[in-house]
């Protein structure tokens, strides 16, 4: 069975990467026909590169209050090597592992199995609807964002505002079928908040940084729309990549959406929506695996890097 699985994982994701690739090839006889000449600017690219940096500061720092509030006290750097090394998941196909790594690594560095997984998948769950309202709110004119988004926006806001009601009565469920005995979490609603500022912050530095490498690749211009549009696009089309379940990193999907926004509200003509698209790519994965890779060829934290933290609020 996990074999098939497993399979059924490849096939899915091949599916989608030729799908979407064959959506993508369309532009290249556009970007034949009109040769680019790009004038780079390098100042607002390395200026993107920090911003990109403080985003992920951002989410660390959101991540470690989170699993706090879990019960879960981890230092900073411990934290970080977390982070950045499960971060490498989301390049094999299936979201999983991203977060099976995070609560693997975690609990090896003496959090319980409970807080590590618990705190991971609330994260996500916030920074997804973070990721939607950052949508609405930057791109609702540009992006003409359907009404059923909202709706959907507004549904997964009220499931996680109940979160800390229905994930005590889940883990009791849980502890009655397996006969195991559960500790029952106390989700506090200022943990939820704190998680939600945390990732809006976050999606606001990513495209901000998105904006920055736009101006850097268009020689110092502006681009049209101005930073609010560059954050709406670069949000949407990474959230597509998010939700293509199987591709590994959004690969594809993500440049296509880009794409294909980027074209359709006039932000930009295909031969440069396609230049900024695969750069951008580029640029983002070139900064998500170096620290990882370099945290993954340190020793990975245990119990004894943990340590009590009062600073650290629920």
């Amino acid at each position: 069975m996990r074999k098939a699985f497993i399979a059924l994982q490849i096939v899915f994701a091949a599916a989608v990467v030729w799908f979407a690739g064959a959506r993508m090839t369309r532009y290249w006889d556009d970007i034949v026909a009109q040769p680019l000449v790009v004038h780079v600017a390098w100042g607002p690219i390395l200026l993107s590169a920090f911003v990109v940096f403080a985003s992920y500061a951002t989410l660390i720092e959101t991540w470690r209050r989170v699993l706090h509030a879990w019960g879960g006290v981890l230092n900073w750097m411990s934290t970080a090597h977390i982070w950045f090394v499960s971060s490498l998941g989301r390049y094999i196909p299936g979201k999983v592992w991203q977060i099976g790594a995070m609560g693997a690594l975690a609990q090896r560095a003496g959090v319980s199995p409970l807080a590590a997984t618990g705190s991971s998948i609330v994260v996500n769950l916030v920074n997804l609807l973070a990721g939607g309202a950052v949508v609405l709110a930057a791109g609702a004119d540009v992006l003409q964002v359907p009404g059923a988004v909202m709706i959907a926006a507004i549904v997964l806001g009220i499931a996680l505002l109940t979160l800390p009601l229905t994930i005590p009565g889940a883990v009791r469920l849980a502890a009655t079928f397996t006969g195991r005995s559960l500790t029952v979490p106390v989700i506090p609603f200022t943990s939820l908040a704190v998680a939600f500022a945390g990732c809006t912050i976050g999606w606001l530095l990513y495209g901000g940084a998105f904006y920055l490498l736009e101006r850097g690749l268009l020689g110092g211009a502006a681009p049209t729309g101005g930073i609010t549009a560059s954050i709406a696009v670069y949000t949407a089309s990474y959230l597509a990549g998010y939700i293509a379940f199987f591709a590994p990193g959004g690969i594809v999907v993500r440049e296509g959406m880009m794409i294909e926004t980027m074209t359709r509200l006039g932000l930009a003509d295909v031969p440069h929506a396609t230049l900024v698209a695969v750069v951008s790519r580029l640029w983002i994965t070139i900064l998500e695996l170096t620290p990882g890779l370099i945290f993954l060829a340190r020793r990975p934290p245990r119990a004894a890097t943990t340590r009590t933290d009062p600073d650290v609020p629920t």
